[in-house]
Order: structure tokens, then C-alpha cells, then sequence
């Protein structure tokens, strides 16, 4: 998280001042040293794989571990601590989710920032409706990438940013919030 606002002011920089910065190979190990698994603990359970930001007070899901089916809700807690995010990948091609509910208060669903095809819920091919909570603010590159199967999405009134390709190859989709 730190690199990639390191990066973003860096950039920032470059534009409003108009020069260009070279990141040397010298200087990238350190920025990176800036990011580290210290960021985050990593916990998981029977189902799900967790990153826990203490220091901010919340939850992310990473990995979901097992083959889910049917009606699925992502869990609005883990230890006491609300879930905010759910990570690219996380939920990536779990085919037996039918329908997904997710709480209130998570805010963003995570995307594939390098376009490599690692949305968080890309390739739910089963996936027909999805219920977006009311503390929804971002979908994320690729969240729902080949989806083909999902019809509707509801809920999600807070939303303000969908990204590039959120739903790309949704083509059953007929309902969005908005």
C-alpha cells in the first residue's frame, strides 16, 4: 500500500513539475523495503485467507481456500474486526457461487492493477446476481471479468468508481445499480 502511494506521489510529481524520473535499480529496492508483509498479518480459517491491518482497524480477504457453491455472503467480520476489502483473487473462478451477497461494510473490492487476469471474483461462471452492500464505494479492473453467467447486480447506492473492465464479458448483465 505505501509503495504504490509512494509511486503515485512520485508520478504526481513528475506530471506537475514536468520532468521525468528514472527509477533505478539502486532506488526500487528501497521503496519496496517501504512495503512489507509488516504492513499485514496473515490469518486464515477453514474457508478464507485474511489480511489484518491492526494498525487501521480492518480486514481484507485474500484468498478464499475452499470450493464454495450456491448462495454465498462474504463475512462482515473476522476476529471482531470488519472486513473493508476483498483482495484481487480472492474468490477468483469459483464456479459453484450462484448468487453473492456482500455486507455493509466492506468498500471495495480490490482489481487487477497489471491486467494479468486476477480480478477478485473473475471467471464465477455460475454467478448469477450479485448484492452489492451500502458501504460499496469502488469495483475494482476486472472485479467481475468473465462472469457470463451474472444477470444482476443490486444494492452498491455509494458506489462511485467502477473500473476499467469491471464487468467485462458479462454479457447476461441487464440490472446495475444507478
Amino acid at each position: 500500500m505505501k509503495m504504490k502511494k509512494t509511486l503515485a506521489i512520485l508520478a504526481a510529481f513528475c506530471i506537475l513539475t514536468g520532468s521525468s524520473a528514472v527509477v533505478t535499480q539502486e532506488i526500487m529496492p528501497r521503496l519496496a523495503a517501504t512495503v512489507s508483509a509488516a504492513d499485514y498479518e496473515v490469518k486464515e480459517d477453514a474457508d478464507l485467507t485474511y489480511h489484518i491491518y491492526a494498525e487501521d482497524g480492518y480486514v481484507a480477504i485474500a484468498k478464499c481456500n475452499e470450493a464454495l457453491s450456491g448462495d454465498y455472503t462474504v463475512p462482515a467480520t473476522y476476529n471482531g474486526m470488519p472486513v473493508k476489502k476483498i483482495c484481487a483473487q480472492a474468490f477468483q473462478n469459483q464456479t459453484g457461487i450462484k448468487t453473492l451477497t456482500i455486507p455493509d461494510c466492506v468498500t471495495e473490492i480490490e482489481g487487477d492493477e497489471d491486467w494479468s487476469d486476477h480480478g477478485a471474483f473473475q471467471g464465477c461462471t455460475s454467478l448469477t446476481a450479485v448484492e452489492l452492500g451500502s458501504g460499496m464505494t469502488s469495483i475494482g479492473r476486472s472485479a467481475f471479468d468473465s462472469c457470463t453467467a451474472l444477470k444482476t447486480v443490486t444494492g452498491g447506492a455509494k458506489v462511485t468508481n467502477v473500473s476499467t473492465a469491471a464487468f467485462y464479458g458479462c454479457n447476461a448483465l441487464t440490472a446495475f445499480p444507478g
